[in-house]
């Protein structure tokens, strides 16, 4: 993209944000001992979307199928259809009824959203039950199947380098809380290198 139009994306960006609503925290879950409060879908698009769309951006969803696994994925876009940001996460699809999809898909697209929009979509728990357990519960076999099939891709040499960058060769003790960043930084890993590859084969 030139880098003119880049800038005015940028900033159009920057003025969407700062029109951005703080949201509240509008559902309540108990879990636990612990009473659990955070802004639902509705209320995260409240608080971002009309100020996107005013400034030249919109939001699309799109779920896609590839090596074997259900993925959701969510985009910013801007007016001349140019990506933004854009988020990516697995669906787990295995023996699940449809309301329980659903409901992945729901709270899937409600953190993609506030993460990408910098919105805090529930307020900090670090020092509650449920956080702790978010911290400590390790990620499912269906989970370490997709990380071991993407590093499967790599060279020993590249696996080295990744296992140092998530700090583990284990990849059966990556947390679920450490498992959306340790996945996109994987897949981004594969996605450099093949673009290195292509640029020095021409």
């Amino acid at each position: 993209m030139p880098e003119k139009k880049q800038n005015n994306m940028i900033e159009d960006y920057i003025k969407a944000s700062q029109e951005f609503k703080a949201p509240t925290f509008n559902k309540t879950v108990k879990y636990g001992s612990t009473n659990f409060s955070y802004a639902d879908l509705n209320e995260i698009l409240r608080c971002v979307q009309q100020p996107l769309l005013e400034n030249g951006f919109f939001i699309l969803h799109e779920m896609t199928y590839e090596n074997d696994k259900a993925w959701m994925k969510t985009k910013i876009k801007y007016k001349n259809n140019e990506v933004f940001a854009e988020s990516v996460f697995p669906i787990d699809i295995n023996n699940k009824k449809m309301q329980e999809i659903g409901a992945q898909i729901t709270y899937i697209k409600r953190y993609q959203i506030a993460s990408m929009c910098c919105v805090n979509a529930d307020p900090d728990n670090d020092a509650t039950e449920i956080r702790d357990q978010k911290l400590n519960e390790t990620i499912d076999p269906n989970e370490i199947n997709t990380l071991n099939e993407y590093m499967s891709k790599l060279d020993s040499d590249d696996r080295s380098a990744v296992y140092r960058a998530i700090r583990t060769n284990n990849l059966s003790k990556v947390s679920k809380n450490q498992y959306p960043r340790v996945l996109n930084y994987i897949r981004s890993f594969i996605e450099k290198k093949g673009e290195s590859n292509e640029n020095r084969n021409r």
